[in-house]
């Protein structure tokens, strides 16, 4: 079966790696730019390809890669992308239009409105308290990190399940 790599995660990653490597030969920006305009949706937000649905993990990819390719400029429709962002968060944010929030999608949601300059409209305390409520109940352990009068024992290290805000 053919593996299809032809979606806004493959296209933020060339242009993650070429920004990292100071070399664009490998992609053609103009092409790139021609590519996320046309994955823009009627919410504002992104969709992994053209006539997908808008997502916050897709549309991090879109603004992150225009980012690293000095078009951020070339957004249409940016009123919208702030406000279809801005209107994924609830406590914490959804990735998607009337889903359940998820630690993750306040990093996505959240890193792309830092990236467009309007991360100061979110309610960073509101998404500080979900992300602290969704600590796991069962700690992660590391063994053998403190050695006691007893001898090594493991020390529960608190875990969320993406780091956001920091």
């Amino acid at each position: 079966s053919r593996i299809d790599e032809s979606d806004m995660r493959y296209l933020f990653c060339a242009c993650a790696i070429s920004y990292l490597l100071d070399d664009w030969r490998g992609v053609d920006i103009e092409l790139a730019t021609k590519f996320i305009d046309s994955c823009q949706t009627y919410e504002g937000g992104y969709g992994l390809r053209r006539f997908c649905e808008a997502h916050g993990g897709a549309s991090y990819c879109a603004i992150a890669s225009l980012a690293l390719m000095g078009k951020l400029y070339t957004i249409k429709n940016r009123d919208r992308l702030t406000e279809w962002l801005i209107f994924k968060q609830d406590l914490g944010c959804m990735g998607r239009s009337e889903k359940i929030v998820d630690t993750c999608y306040s990093w996505w949601i959240g890193s792309s409105l830092t990236i467009l300059g309007d991360i100061d409209i979110v309610d960073t305390a509101g998404v500080m308290k979900f992300s602290m409520m969704c600590q796991s109940t069962h700690p992660i352990t590391q063994s053998n990190t403190v050695d006691s009068a007893s001898g090594p024992t493991t020390i529960p290290i608190p875990c969320t399940h993406t780091f956001q805000f920091a």
